[in-house]
């Protein structure tokens, strides 16, 4: 301990066994009864008193002895904790204590002093920005640019050709699919129609675009399928599930199984290239089993060269079996 020494007693009379501490000083006793003397005006364990040590309640933490008081250190101020012992704090800098005790900073925020003002301010470092309470930095795909803007999937924040330091969000090589760059980069989708397989494309409930717009198709009429998609065309379910009206032929036909599916295969417009046919809607290079010459519809030659094993299919066979009859 700090000035504890048996030594500063001196003896104040001739004429008596008395020690007594030097003018200024103290006689203090330790736990141990151990008596000793101390300046009470700038000892931080014995403070104005012997009883008072600057380190324990009700003192504030950090305060050390000044002219018999324990006080904060200067350009400091005594700040409840919440520990039950007051603590010394920087109130200029402190991001619990921001210019007052309890004023905390908060989502990253950093307590600065205001060049203007002299006083210091809770306020996000350098770069960054508050956000719906968090201090953030604007060249994320979340936050592009300014809060809140967040890129779509075929974008990315970059920073701007311009070099003024600002972020947007740019188109990706790559990455292309979503309204705004619908197959390409700055193709966007509109009138109500969305990118699907990078495609514009009208809504089922409104599938006919006319005049820039999405709508639905008239009483009698559907939605058109292969390269009639997006055409209202005419409804020929009455014929049969199998039936759509196809533009190019200016019919309804039969897309599965007919002469006319081994270019409407399964939709409009779906050609089977050479050495395939049309077999129940879809391509296939399988030859079916052989239909006797003669026995399709009348005026049919084709009947001998491939089928299915329906005379009524004996029109859609292209492909030379040599081992029909």
């Amino acid at each position: 301990m700090t000035g504890i020494t048996i030594a500063q007693f001196i003896c104040k009379s001739k004429c008596s066994d008395i020690c007594q501490c030097p003018t200024g000083q103290t006689s203090c006793t330790d736990s141990t009864g151990f008596a000793f003397c101390v300046d009470t005006r700038s000892n931080s364990q014995f403070c104005g008193s012997c009883n008072n040590d600057c380190s324990k309640t009700p003192n504030p933490s950090g305060s050390s002895c000044q002219a018999g008081s324990c006080q904060c250190p200067s350009g400091q101020t005594a700040c409840d904790t919440g520990t039950g012992q007051k603590q010394c704090v920087d109130l200029t800098s402190s991001t619990q204590n921001c210019e007052a005790c309890g004023n905390v900073c908060s989502g990253g925020q950093l307590c600065n002093p205001d060049p203007t003002t002299g006083k210091s301010t809770c306020s996000c470092p350098a770069g960054e920005q508050r956000c719906n309470g968090q201090c953030i930095t604007t060249d994320t795909d979340l936050n592009c640019g300014a809060c809140g803007i967040a890129c779509t999937a075929s974008t990315t924040c970059k920073a701007d050709s311009s070099g003024g330091g600002g972020h947007s969000c740019q188109c990706v090589s790559g990455q292309l699919g979503d309204n705004n760059n619908c197959g390409g980069c700055g193709i966007a989708c509109t009138g109500g129609q969305s990118c699907q397989n990078n495609v514009c494309a009208c809504p089922p409930d409104k599938p006919n675009l006319v005049n820039g717009q999405c709508q639905q198709c008239p009483a009698g009429t559907v939605m058109g399928t292969g390269t009639d998609v997006g055409k209202c065309v005419r409804d020929c379910s009455n014929l049969g599930p199998d039936y759509q009206y196809c533009s190019n032929y200016g019919q309804c036909i039969n897309v599965k199984n007919s002469a006319e599916a081994q270019q409407n295969c399964g939709a409009c417009g779906n050609v089977c290239s050479a050495g395939l046919s049309c077999v129940n809607g879809s391509c296939s290079a399988t030859i079916p089993n052989c239909i006797p010459s003669g026995t399709g519809s009348t005026g049919d030659a084709l009947c001998r060269v491939c089928g299915t094993g329906d005379q009524a299919l004996c029109a859609s066979c292209i492909n030379v079996n040599p081992s029909c009859p």
